[in-house]
């Protein structure tokens, strides 16, 4: 399977579909959605990538899933296969599917530099060395530095909760 990618960039689509179900059956979804991935969906001409997750209190499962193209998604709907492992998906649980475009994505600093670090990593290396990437360009690792302190100070959005039950007469 393809390694997700989120970026508001991408050709791809990507599906959100949330099925809310009994708590009792969470798991039961979980193992059919898996199934169904591995056994049918994934091998469909235009499938990326699917993650499932599940809600901690028990009632949802989601499915974020990419697709080269809503054509692709669209052709995965109308295939016999795949169409017989989400009917006994919606058996257990009510899904509700949702075909978006990514519009942004929003990083922490440590983060962004982290994905751009793994994303040198697998470019060809210079001069037999690997590099790190920085919002500036390709540097050489000694002279990266990921640290997560915060290069400037927290701006504060309210009253500072010592001051917030204060009052002056």
């Amino acid at each position: 399977m393809s390694e997700s990618v989120i970026t508001p960039d991408s050709s791809v689509v990507t599906l959100i579909n949330v099925f809310t179900v009994e708590p009792a059956d969470q798991q039961r979804l979980v193992e059919i959605w898996q199934r169904s991935t591995d056994e049918t969906i994934r091998h469909l001409p235009g499938f990326v990538s699917a993650n499932i997750h599940r809600s901690l209190d028990g009632s949802k499962v989601i499915n974020y899933a990419q697709w080269e193209s809503r054509e692709a998604f669209i052709a995965m709907l109308n295939d016999p296969d795949a169409a017989a492992w989400l009917t006994q998906l919606a058996e257990i649980g009510t899904p509700a599917p949702a075909l978006c475009d990514v519009v942004s994505v929003h990083r922490s600093a440590v983060a962004r530099r982290v994905a751009l670090f793994h994303l040198a990593r697998r470019a060809p290396r210079r001069s037999g060395r690997a590099e790190a990437v920085s919002s500036q360009g390709l540097r050489a690792p000694e002279e990266a530095t990921y640290s997560t302190r915060r290069s400037q100070p927290r701006r504060s959005t309210g009253p500072s909760p010592t001051s917030a039950g204060s009052t002056s007469s």
